[in-house]
């Protein structure tokens, strides 16, 4: 039974153990909208006693009511379970019906009935062999005396919201991989086409300077027998000079064609393909 602020759009569905005089109220002050900031759907209602006011009411509304608290958790999307109970041992309980205790991830509610503070954490648990991530968060409520009397404690489900950020994160380190291996292939393709020009930057000054020199002694008036066989001589020089820098072009394109790719755009870090001036 949906209770919404039309001010805000995002919805919290929530699941109430405990169906007596606080379930009863707390569903009152919603009908009446004196709780105007929250914007709920009452998904369900749980209690041993199906004759507590609360849980008869909720029943009357149409909300889901059950004796077995342990159904609420098999509500598709609900995020939020209080217990109105206002047992302490009860407390216990639920919390160990939901994420439980762990070095990694304490138990709120027992760093709130040791200290007497609200307490926080978020939880990993599987239910229906799915993993499920919870909010829980647990606080004091005192009597006359300021000794702890109720603990309330919220549990919202998160999942969703820890996989789309999962989500985000692996499509980011994908993002960066990719524009990693892109950077990496022209650096490599940077560093090849410098051996390249290294190799075959050589025979390419013997070309020149014979042709020069053949050059230079043709301008000079007509060759003698001596320099036309010096020339032949320059020629096959040339032209073994030639070969050699084909053999080094064919070298590189045959290793080149061992790790074969596919033309692809860099991404950036939104995901998006981005352009890149031409080379």
């Amino acid at each position: 039974m949906p209770f919404q602020d039309k001010r805000t759009s995002h919805t919290f569905k929530i699941a109430i153990v405990g169906g007596g005089r606080r379930c009863f109220s707390f569903l009152k002050l919603l009908e009446l909208k004196k709780l105007n900031r929250l914007n709920v759907d009452i998904a369900g209602i749980a209690d041993i006693n199906t004759m507590a006011v609360g849980f008869q009411y909720a029943r009357q509304k149409g909300i889901f009511t059950t004796t077995r608290y342990q159904q609420l958790f098999d509500i598709p999307g609900l995020e939020l379970i209080l217990n109105l109970t206002g047992d302490i041992d009860f407390s216990h309980e639920l919390n160990a019906a939901t994420p439980c205790d762990s070095p990694d991830s304490p138990c709120p509610m027992k760093e709130t009935l040791k200290t007497g503070q609200s307490a926080h954490a978020i939880h990993e648990h599987i239910h229906h062999d799915k993993e499920q991530y919870c909010d829980v968060s647990t606080f004091p409520i005192l009597n006359s005396k300021g000794e702890i009397a109720q603990v309330l404690e919220v549990v919202r489900d998160i999942t969703a919201e820890m996989n789309d950020r999962l989500d985000h994160r692996t499509r980011a380190i994908k993002n960066d991989l990719a524009r990693l291996v892109h950077e990496d292939k022209i650096i490599s393709l940077g560093k090849m086409v410098a051996s390249v020009a290294h190799e075959i930057n050589n025979p390419i000054g013997s070309i020149i300077n014979f042709n020069k020199l053949i050059l230079k002694i043709i301008e000079q008036g007509r060759p003698t027998d001596k320099e036309l066989e010096d020339f032949k001589r320059y020629l096959h020089l040339t032209v073994r000079e030639a070969q050699r820098c084909g053999k080094i072009v064919n070298n590189k394109r045959s290793v080149a064609d061992l790790y074969p790719t596919r033309k692809a755009e860099p991404m950036g870090r939104d995901g998006r393909k981005t352009k890149c001036p031409p080379l």
